[in-house]
């Protein structure tokens, strides 16, 4: 590959991508992008682990080869915590929430050439926590500035 096209290491960059996401249920939507200056944090780990269960994002060059991955608390809330005064009951325990809605900002380094997202997550429901994650959304950033900024 031309030296040109290579893709400089994520974490020397002072530039990043403010990415908004909207979730109905499984559904992941990036409604908008806005370049920033700061610093993010070091990569986590970019070794591939197939059985690992949690939520997390990889950001990857055109040819798939991961290049900044960070794990996150899932942010999409299909559960919460249900705080109980009855003595016979758990004083605190999970319960499903039936129509999951809401946003979410992740902070990605605003590298050239690094242009795939993808979500990570384990199932989205209280039985399946712990199970392996699989992908939940991909997103060509590429794509999306080419619409521009802040849609």
């Amino acid at each position: 590959m031309p030296q040109s096209e290579q893709v400089p290491p994520a974490g020397t960059s002072n530039r990043a991508l403010r990415l908004t996401f909207q979730y109905d249920g499984p559904e992941v939507k990036l409604i908008s992008t806005q370049r920033v200056e700061m610093k993010l944090p070091p990569s986590h780990s970019l070794s591939e682990d197939e059985s690992r269960s949690g939520f997390w994002f990889t950001l990857s060059d055109p040819q798939g080869k991961a290049v900044y991955r960070r794990v996150l608390q899932n942010p999409i809330r299909y559960d919460r915590e249900v705080f109980s005064n009855d003595s016979t009951q758990p004083s605190i325990r999970r319960v499903k929430v039936d129509e999951p809605k809401g946003t979410f900002v992740v902070l990605v380094p605003d590298v050239a050439g690094a242009r795939t997202l993808q979500f990570f997550s384990d199932p989205l429901t209280l039985e399946s926590r712990g199970a392996a994650a699989r992908e939940l959304a991909r997103f060509d950033l590429a794509a999306q500035a080419a619409e521009g900024e802040q849609h």
